[in-house]
């Protein structure tokens, strides 16, 4: 048997892996190989044994029989025989026992190239180390950008330290843990947008990072600060390949725009518990502080104003409430009310109210506010005070029967019966009539019935009558006297009235019925009344740039009233009143204006402004006085003038000839083509004041005598 194997690099080996071959061939010439494991345990002692008893019994027979001479060969096949048997059975089954003692080996150590890679861009580091012995100093912490060295390993990933023994060709490289740089962000009061997140670390193998930026209600992102950010920026990207911490502050803006609700509740009528709502969305700076606007409502009480913080999220909202205002209904004179009339009481703006007044006969019915209704609903907006205002009917029908005397005296036959009208429950003193050649009877005194059921009757004895006309405050009209079978004579003219214009003349002081001139027969002393309607007109002075004239207002129908002073203006003397502007109608004072009217000053150019620059002796012979200073310079607007002192044109002095003596030192004039002078008596009542005028052509400077 022999053992081949060479030991490299042990100094001991164990025998559990000795394999032992065993060579057997069969009696046809055939072998085959028997692998024997001698620690299977196979029980080939027996066929040892078995051998060896063989053997001595072979080596017996010959001993004893002294068989001698016997030939190797036949040894071989009485050897082969016996051995039959035995290879039989080993063919089958057979045993085998190894043992091994003191058996020494001796092996070669090999020399082996270890790489040290420091994973870092750097060449590896190669080392010869003999087997068996350690790798010795490895290079101290390499580093690598973004990494935090960790250890060396071999090739399965163990650790190789310096005193790791070397058995095998290995590689070492450097271990690497990579390092995670933290992200810290300051967001403020916002938040990243749903499903957006924003990473908390990367490294150094990170792709681009881009960030999320972040939202916040009612402000507008402005951009980030802080690493390597100068100034807000609102698009941020770590780059691949970055290093280091990180840190991010969000900044904001406050929208201009940010709505908030403003809820005014108005108080319901119907249920003064419940309030309508009505929303409003206004608008303002996120956060500031606004005054929120009222909603005033006629009826309604206004609520203090209330400050509000406005909202981001644009949720705020301020409520206003506004309660009814309340006010004072009441009826003053409850006499003639229905009962189911509202009480007098407070009530709420807008709280209905009914009321019921009662009819009266003979009377117009109306209440203080003008409403004729009887019965009326009207919400109150308003305090509110009615009277029932019941006013006696003037036209209520009462009958006054005149009986005249029949011409033989010997009784009445009736004469006239007069349906008239009147106040109701007025004392009335009918009229009695006026016939020719009667006399009227004593006037009777009653009341107006409301039920219109009232009768006068009256008796004459022949007597004459007048008329007279009631002008209702205006101008007079002059009575008439009238004989039986006259007609009365209508006024040659109207009345006139301040303010008012003249409609016509009525029966009754009513103004139901027209008086009819032309028909009417007067049987009775009798009242013609006049109406009038108001009516007011303006004229208007236009002195187209000349001093103010006042408007005049009256009743249309009326006159203007020429103006006291004619307007003045410098340069020009007043001419006239004029229709229109383009001054070819002068304006009669005499006109009945019926419409506002605007009449026109119209001036030509002065020919008479004189100066008088130094007063000048004055001398009066009427007077056979001197008269100087001031009085020689009187002056009228831009006029200067010589006052005599003398009325020229009175009773006393209008056949006189008066002379006047004088000396102009000096005068001037402009826009005249003739110096002139003129010497007027202002003591004449009046406007058209009488005088002297001295002219010269082209004069500045000169002396008159």
């Amino acid at each position: 048997l022999t053992y081949k194997k060479q030991l490299l690099n042990v100094d001991q080996i164990s025998l559990n892996d000795l394999t032992i071959k065993i060579a057997l061939v069969n009696e046809d010439g055939e072998s085959e190989d028997i692998i024997i494991n001698p620690t299977t345990g196979d029980n080939i002692f027996h066929y040892l044994v078995l051998l060896i008893i063989a053997l001595v019994g072979i080596g017996l027979i010959v001993a004893k029989k002294k068989i001698k001479g016997i030939k190797i060969g036949s040894f071989l096949i009485i050897f082969s025989i016996i051995m039959i048997p035995f290879a039989a059975i080993a063919k089958e089954q057979y045993e085998v026992q190894v043992k091994f003692t003191n058996i020494d080996i001796m092996g070669e150590f090999e020399t082996y190239n270890i790489s040290i890679d420091p994973k870092n861009g750097s060449d590896p580091v190669i080392k010869q180390i003999t087997y068996g012995q350690p790798i010795g100093d490895l290079p101290a912490n390499p580093s690598k950008d973004g990494y935090d060295f960790e250890k060396w390993v071999d090739g399965n990933g163990d650790e190789v330290t310096s005193e790791t023994v070397i058995t095998s060709e290995i590689s070492v490289e450097a271990k690497y843990n990579i390092i995670e740089y933290n992200i810290t962000y300051d967001l403020g009061d916002g938040s990243l947008p749903s499903g957006k997140t924003n990473p908390n670390k990367y490294t150094i193998e990170s792709d681009d990072i881009t960030l999320n930026n972040p939202e916040l209600a009612g402000y507008t992102f402005t951009g980030w600060t802080g690493t390597g950010l100068d100034t807000q920026t609102t698009s941020v990207t770590i780059v691949a390949g970055s290093k280091n911490n990180r840190n991010y502050v969000a900044h904001y803006s406050a929208n201009e725009n940010t709505p908030y609700k403003v809820k005014h509740q108005y108080q319901k009528i119907s249920d003064l518990t419940k309030y309508d709502e009505e929303e409003v969305t206004e608008y303002g700076k996120t956060d500031s502080t606004v005054t929120a606007p009222r909603q005033p409502r006629t009826g309604f009480v206004t609520p203090e104003e209330q400050d509000v913080t406005i909202t981001g999220d644009g949720k705020t909202s301020v409520t206003y409430v506004y309660d009814r205002e309340t006010y004072a209904f009441s009826i003053t004179d409850r006499t003639y009310i229905d009962d189911t009339s509202t009480a007098n009481e407070t009530y709420p703006y807008g709280t209905e109210i009914t009321i019921k007044a009662l009819e009266r006969p003979g009377y117009d019915f109306a209440w203080s506010d003008g409403e004729t209704d009887y019965e009326r609903t009207f919400e109150l907006t308003e305090a509110t005070t009615l009277t029932p205002e019941y006013t006696a009917k003037t036209n209520t029908p009462y009958v006054v029967k005149h009986y005249k005397q029949k011409i033989t005296l010997d009784g009445y036959e009736i004469e006239d019966t007069q349906e008239l009208t009147g106040t109701t429950d007025a004392p009335i003193t009918p009229a009695v009539n006026t016939y020719t050649g009667f006399n009227s009877p004593t006037v009777q005194h009653t009341t107006i019935s409301g039920e219109g059921n009232t009768e006068v009757i009256y008796e004459y004895t022949r007597k004459s009558f007048g008329v007279t006309f009631n002008t209702a405050g205006g101008s007079d009209v002059d009575s008439q006297t009238i004989i039986y079978g006259q007609k009365v004579t209508r006024p040659a003219a109207d009345p006139t009235k301040s303010n008012a214009t003249f409609d016509n003349w009525y029966t009754t002081d009513g103004y139901n019925t027209l008086f009819d001139f032309t028909n009417t027969i007067i049987e009775s002393d009798t009242t013609i009344y006049a109406t009038f309607n108001s009516t007011e007109v303006t004229v208007s002075f236009d002195t187209n740039g000349g001093s103010n004239v006042s408007s005049q207002t009256f009743a249309s129908g009326g006159k203007a009233t020429r103006p006291a002073a004619d307007p003045t203006k410098d340069g020009y003397v007043f001419v006239n009143w004029y229709t229109t502007d383009e001054y070819e109608t002068v304006f009669d004072f005499n006109t009945t204006i019926t419409n506002d009217t605007t009449i026109y000053a119209k001036y030509k150019k002065d020919l008479f402004q004189v100066v008088f620059s130094e007063p000048g002796e004055c001398i009066f012979n009427g007077s056979g006085s001197a008269i100087s200073g001031a009085n020689c310079t009187q002056a009228d607007g831009t006029k200067k003038y010589i006052d005599t002192g003398i009325n020229l044109y009175d009773i006393a002095n209008h056949d006189k000839d008066y002379e006047i003596g004088f000396t102009i030192v000096r005068y001037d004039y402009t826009e005249q083509e003739e110096a002139q002078a003129t010497i007027m008596n202002t003591k004449l009542e009046g406007n058209n004041y009488p005088g002297v005028v001295f002219r010269k052509s082209n004069v500045t400077n000169s002396d008159y005598d």
